[in-house]
């Protein structure tokens, strides 16, 4: 039973064994003061942004040495590799060319111990985090009145066998693809979807929706900083946070989408193109509990809710039609599955660990119940004839709509809950699936090879959201209180 680290989770322990091997060792000791392996290890651990694993402020200069060479071993030896070191960098590290003459035979020697010592230290510490893990059991909704980030999220149930870890390699590190960050919530993002060409809303903690207008930002041609945004325009209504969004058509021709909340409601607004407002023209009520997903299957709204249950409503009048039961604990992914033969049917994803396929034709008769996940089913996402399924066990499962479904690819990286998936075009006829985590990151994958392309870091805290423009930009939510807008041509 394998969890995976991620490269984040390494650089932090072997940070910290360097900081403990530097208090513990003569401060004045180096084994190389060369300019360029110092620059070269000091920019690959700032430009993960040290805030965000939590390794506290950059060392200064001159006071990097060891630590550095210890790190960058890590990244030449695969465990991990950086895009900030090149191939030949990495070989005249190997071959000692980046050193003084006279000190190399003194690194040599020294530099194996403690390269050693490095490695086991961070073994002990990955070890350590991965039973907490286990002995931690996650609540995924107990953080409504948390600050405390790091022990207010979870729920202490205790396991009996600890898992072991296993790195995942093959990714390549990209932390300054973020181009665009909106800032305006005060609170976590949750949600965030594009319901005009350009024009974004947010759901947040907070209550409020924002609306966002990126067409300025969108028509540049290139940016070379890291810019923010405003809102144009904050909307209230809800009692508690938003946590998804979802744009609809209906037979009014009105752009519309539908917010859902911890209020146990579901409001309908309508976005007004030309007064740029937001009106409230339905609220849906009928769950008895948190609302908790949605989506639009067969020309039906559909949402999930902690109350274990789906309700489906008329896309027009908005009354509920049905009440689909079936699920044991909080329904918190929904999408609509069409089939190579063309047949639809509707995916749930709960607490309960499974994912059921509901039939609409067979007035939502659940037809499929897929295991195979170990905790909470947070998100299930249709990609070209198959269902990816992503949860808080760290995994991403892509499953096969053929009879009998089964489960066909694993994706490991994450480290930590993986809460949302998106598909985005890349130069070839493929797409990017695209994943968001609890472990601050979003992924890139190719789902044929089940490899991770690219690891994109920036937020500070949990990525929760993601969003696909029209224009084919990536669009985040986290619990940082952002939206960010992504260059991932970079």
């Amino acid at each position: 039973d394998l969890v995976c680290v991620s490269e984040m989770d390494v650089i932090a322990a072997a940070y910290r064994w360097a900081v403990e091997w530097e208090e513990k060792n003569d401060n004045g000791k180096e084994l190389s003061n060369n300019s360029n392996i110092i620059k070269h290890n000091r920019d690959a651990y700032n430009d993960n942004d040290s805030d965000d694993v939590g390794m506290g402020s950059s060392p200064e200069p001159d006071s990097v040495d060891q630590r550095f060479l210890c790190v960058g071993d890590f990244f030449r030896n695969g465990f991990i590799r950086l895009n900030h070191l090149s191939d030949e960098d990495l070989v005249s590290i190997k071959n000692g060319s980046f050193f003084d003459k006279e000190k190399q035979s003194q690194y040599a020697k020294e530099h194996e111990l403690l390269l050693k010592e490095c490695t086991e230290a961070v073994d002990m510490e990955l070890q350590k985090k991965n039973d907490t893990y286990n002995r931690v059991k996650i609540d995924d909704d107990t953080d409504k009145d948390s600050e405390n980030m790091e022990m207010n999220q979870y729920k202490k149930k205790l396991v009996s066998e600890p898992r072991k870890y296993e790195y995942v390699g093959g990714t390549r590190v990209t932390p300054h693809c973020v181009q665009h960050s909106l800032e305006g919530h005060d609170g976590y993002v949750y949600s965030v979807k594009e319901i005009d060409d350009g024009i974004l809303v947010s759901g947040s903690r907070d209550q409020t929706i924002n609306v966002w207008d990126i067409n300025p930002i969108l028509k540049k041609r290139e940016s070379t900083a890291t810019e923010q945004l405003k809102p144009i325009l904050t909307v209230e209504g809800h009692r508690d946070r938003v946590v998804k969004l979802w744009s609809f058509e209906n037979a009014s021709k009105k752009i519309l989408f539908a917010s859902c909340s911890f209020d146990n409601t579901v409001r309908i607004w309508e976005w007004n193109r030309d007064q740029r407002s937001c009106t409230c023209v339905s609220t849906l009520k009928g769950h008895d509990d948190w609302v908790t997903s949605i989506t639009t299957c067969f020309n039906k709204l559909v949402t999930g809710s902690a109350d274990n249950t789906i309700k489906v409503w008329n896309i027009d009048s908005l009354e509920c039609e049905k009440t689909i039961t079936g699920h044991k604990d909080h329904v918190y992914g929904l999408c609509q599955v069409v089939k190579s033969d063309g047949t639809i049917l509707l995916a749930s994803g709960s607490q309960d660990k499974t994912v059921k396929i509901w039939d609409p034709k067979q007035d939502w008769k659940c037809v499929h119940t897929l295991k195979g996940h170990e905790e909470s089913v947070r998100c299930v996402f249709p990609y070209r004839d198959m269902l990816i399924t992503a949860s808080a066990d760290r995994m991403i499962m892509v499953w096969s709509t053929g009879e009998p479904w089964k489960m066909v690819k694993l994706l490991k990286g994450h480290s930590d809950v993986v809460e949302a998936l998106v598909s985005m075009p890349r130069d070839d006829s493929n797409d990017y699936l695209v994943s968001a985590s609890r472990d601050n990151s979003i992924k890139l994958w190719d789902v044929e090879s089940a490899r991770c392309q690219s690891t994109l870091t920036g937020h500070r805290n949990w990525v929760k959201g993601l969003a696909i423009t029209r224009s084919g930009r990536l669009v985040s939510a986290s619990a940082d209180g952002t939206v960010k807008l992504w260059n991932t041509n970079t």
